[in-house]
């Protein structure tokens, strides 16, 4: 029972991830449209900093979440190119914070020993 509701709370933190990286991509196309350098490149890009205070809390579920909502937008970004659109999502997504969730993932396990 106790394993059944540890794997919902963690899906749960994935799904969250995964919608709050979503929702934040979404409010800085509206908010910083104008700051457009080419499609899909920002000047100001705020929800950076939003996914780096999510792996840091959610360790590697922010890392599962945040890998899912960026394949889940980027169909809207580049339609018609499949290599941009699943290689390169995965490289620039996952890319830099994997390791961080492994590292802290790492610290948890030495504490505990």
């Amino acid at each position: 029972m106790a394993m059944m509701q540890l794997m919902l709370l963690r899906a749960g933190f994935v799904v969250f991830c995964a919608f709050v990286g979503i929702v934040a991509w979404w409010i800085n196309g509206l908010i910083f449209d104008r700051f457009e350098v080419t499609e899909g490149v920002n000047l100001v890009y705020w929800p950076h900093g939003l996914r780096v205070v999510l792996t840091l809390m959610f360790e590697r579920y922010a890392a599962i979440g945040l890998t899912l909502g960026a394949y889940a937008i980027s169909w809207r970004i580049w339609p018609e190119d499949d290599l941009i659109r699943w290689l390169l999502r995965l490289l620039a997504v996952a890319q830099p914070f994997w390791p961080c969730a492994c590292y802290c993932r790492n610290q948890e396990i030495s504490r505990v020993a």
